[in-house]
Order: C-alpha cells, then structure tokens, then sequence
C-alpha cells in the first residue's frame, strides 16, 4: 500500500482524526474529576483550572487538527466534475471548510479560559462545521463515485448540531449567551442545562410574539 499515492485530502482527513483522537483522549485521561461528554463541554478539557495537566494537550490537539483540516478541505478538489453547479458548490464548501479549520486554531490558541474570545471561536466554528457538513452531503450525494453510507452518516452529524444552531439563530442576548454557556461548564446534569436552554428561547419567542403585535 503506497500511502505517497493516496489524494491529499484522504492523508489530510486520516491525520485530522488521529491527531484529534490521540490529544483529546489523552488529555481526558488527564481530567482529574470524573468528566462525562453530558454533563462538560469538549472546550472543558483545555481550561487550565478544570484540567491543569491535560489543557495543554487538548488545546495543542485543536491547533494541530486545524491545521490539518487546511489541506483536507484543499484537496476536494479531487471531487470536481464536468457538473458546473456541483463544482461551484464544492468550491464554497472548501471556502467555508478553510475558514472552519482556522476558527478551530483559534479555539486551542484562545482556550475556555480566555472567556469571551472563545465562545466566538467556538461558536463561529460549530456553525461553519454545520454549513460545511450540509454543502459536501448536497455537493457529493449524487457524485458516481461517492459512497452513499456517508451521506446518511452526514445527516446524522448535522442532527447533532441542530440544538447549538437554533440557540445562535434565534439571537440570544450577551448575558442569555454567558448564563447558557456557564450552565453548561458546571458539572450540572444535562436536564437542567436542557430546562435553561428551552427557557430562554421561551423567553425569546415571547418577546418576538409582543413586538409583532406591538407593530
């Protein structure tokens, strides 16, 4: 097997999960409470007060992946095809993915201690992350030689994402943000997080309803 003749982003997309693998995990084993995906945020790992010996690892792992992301998306390429409207698709999927991979650099550089600065890396990159999943599946789905598995896998990633859209579409205020994602960072069960979160986009829909009828 000559790995030299693979396509760059098929040696791109296998480092991007092994570096990310390889130092989250690692840095998870180095978590020193009981942590569970449920109840902390991935971005918990890089606090230096929650995790002072792994932060490190998690946040060097985001800045490594990033960068591995860049020939990923550069190499899609590779995909285009005589079909006008699917390569000027992919195109824009490969704009998007270039910029995701670099919000995910500024995600290790400012990790979950820098506060404001990362919740606006993070949050421009779970955005991006879903535009770029939602663009390759449309681009790629009816591509001859795109194996149709990982479409349907692409629709189940994109359900993952869709709590964490809506929270940033509906246009929560500052402080709904800080409190949201303050609840979230505690070791709080995930119910309550659920019950804040439904709350203030009650609230907000309310508010939207008065206005409407205000006018």
């Amino acid at each position: 097997m000559n790995i030299s003749k693979w396509p760059i982003s098929c040696i791109a997309g296998v480092a991007v999960i092994v570096l990310y693998c390889a130092f989250t995990f690692t840095s998870w084993a180095l978590y020193p409470t009981p942590y569970s995906p449920v109840d902390n945020w991935l971005s918990d790992l890089g606090n230096s007060t929650y995790n002072p010996s792994g932060a490190i690892l998690y946040n060097l792992g985001c800045i490594l992946t990033g960068i591995a992301l860049f020939p990923f998306f550069g190499g899609l390429y590779k995909w285009y095809t005589n079909d006008k409207g699917r390569r000027i698709l992919l195109m824009i999927t490969q704009a998007i993915g270039l910029f995701a991979a670099f919000s995910l650099v500024m995600i290790g550089v400012f990790s979950e201690d820098s506060g404001e600065l990362h919740i606006l890396w993070s949050s421009i990159f779970f955005l991006l992350n879903l535009l770029v999943l939602i663009l390759m599946g449309v681009s790629l789905f009816t591509h001859p030689n795109y194996m149709k598995p990982i479409a349907y896998s692409i629709i189940r990633m994109v359900h993952r994402f869709h709590c964490f859209g809506i929270c940033r579409i509906t246009g929560l205020q500052h402080a709904q943000k800080i409190q949201s994602i303050k609840y979230a960072n505690e070791p709080l069960q995930h119910q309550r997080y659920t019950q804040v979160m439904l709350s203030i986009l009650s609230n907000k829909q309310s508010a939207n309803n008065v206005n409407l009828h205000a006018k």
